[in-house]
């Protein structure tokens, strides 16, 4: 795994950051998005399980693909108009 810095905002199926944001990803991927100008390498790390590592990563930012639960969890109950009714 490799610490990152966004250095331009982006987004693609995989990973999207805006600029600024830290986050730890794939060294593949993190090479790749280096190459392209979109992101810099802070530090690369290998991967280890030990239990320090799996509570750090617990309390990372939540990842665009969470967003969308929350909010429909934010809704659950909530009553919309229905454009038939």
């Amino acid at each position: 795994m490799a610490k990152v810095k966004a250095i331009v905002s982006f987004a693609g199926a995989v990973l999207s950051m805006y600029p600024g944001e830290e986050r730890e990803i794939d060294d593949k991927l993190a090479a790749s998005l280096s190459e392209a100008g979109h992101v810099e390498i802070l530090s690369e790390k290998e991967e280890s399980s030990t239990s320090e590592e799996t509570s750090e990563k617990e309390e990372e930012p939540s990842t665009s693909e969470e967003a969308p639960k929350k909010e429909a969890k934010k809704n659950e109950g909530k009553r919309t108009k229905r454009a038939d009714s």
